[in-house]
């Protein structure tokens, strides 16, 4: 994935898929997945808060996803407008992610402090958190 970071799921399709008629058990590649540290490969699995299982580069970290969703703030992921909130389905088109993972990122980036959430019944909409601005600016400039 060019997001450095794949739902197990969409790995288990991709990886048997390549398979072709030899496929492998969903606990096979889960298995294997737990190997990645002792192996010493670039990647790791990873669960978040909301039970999602992603196999993700190990360059990549909270801190790179954080600036990411910031960076769709400033103008800098977005060209053509600088965005006042975000929602799950912008970040999802901005990052090439599914939903799913993008709120999970959401939830990263508001667990650390820089996001507020605002839900309502029609959506939950993601607005920076000016009491900590100083993060803000640390964040970005990653």
């Amino acid at each position: 994935s060019t997001t450095g970071m794949m739902a197990l799921t969409d790995l288990y399709c991709v990886v048997n898929r390549a398979r072709g008629t030899e496929l492998i058990s969903p606990n096979d590649l889960f298995q294997a997945c737990t190997l990645f540290s002792n192996l010493k490969l670039p990647f790791k699995l990873r669960k978040f808060d909301s039970g999602a299982l992603v196999v993700q580069s190990t360059k990549l970290n909270d801190d790179v996803i954080v600036s990411k969703i910031l960076n769709l703030f400033k103008g800098v992921e977005n060209q053509t407008n600088i965005l006042k909130y975000v929602t799950n389905t912008t970040v999802a088109k901005a990052l090439a992610i599914s939903l799913a993972m993008a709120d999970d990122h959401l939830n990263v980036a508001e667990s650390v402090g820089n996001l507020c959430r605002d839900g309502t019944v029609q959506e939950t909409r993601f607005y920076l958190n000016r009491f900590t601005e100083e993060s803000v600016t640390h964040y970005t400039t990653l």
